[in-house]
């Protein structure tokens, strides 16, 4: 059978926590600004280049599955620490939960719609119709 943590491992567990939250925002930042670049330059080249029309669209594409792919490792990452902490949570323990919200009575469809999971799938789709507007698709 595998040992109980220590009530301190409950601090090592929010700062991992913690740690991955921060990957999540660093990673909606960039995915956010590269994307208002990419926009920004897909206004100045709209009708006038078709091959950067192209570029662009393929550069936002890619950098939105990439930033999806991140953006759920780390969500996989903060359910796998919750689930090792349910397991591993000494029996005596009484302190605060290592996460403030559980659950979500909106459950998992709703909890679909969080930043994290939904921004990089809209600005992918707006990639793909900029491409089928401009003929490149």
């Amino acid at each position: 059978m595998e040992s109980k943590w220590s009530v301190g491992d409950a601090d090592i567990v929010r700062t991992m926590i913690f740690k991955e939250n921060e990957l999540i925002n660093d990673r909606l930042t960039w995915l956010v600004t590269v994307q208002g670049l990419l926009f920004a330059a897909l206004g100045f080249a709209w009708g006038k280049a078709g091959a950067l029309t192209a570029l662009l669209g393929g550069v936002g594409i890619v950098v939105s599955i990439s930033s999806f792919v991140g953006l759920m490792m780390a969500q996989q990452a903060v359910n796998e620490l919750k689930k090792k902490w349910d397991h591993h949570k000494p029996d005596h323990y009484v302190g605060p939960d290592i996460i403030g919200l559980r659950s979500w009575s909106g459950g998992p469809v709703l909890g679909f719609l969080a930043p994290w999971f939904i921004l990089p799938l809209l600005f992918l789709a707006a990639w793909i119709l900029v491409l089928a507007m401009s003929g490149k698709c």
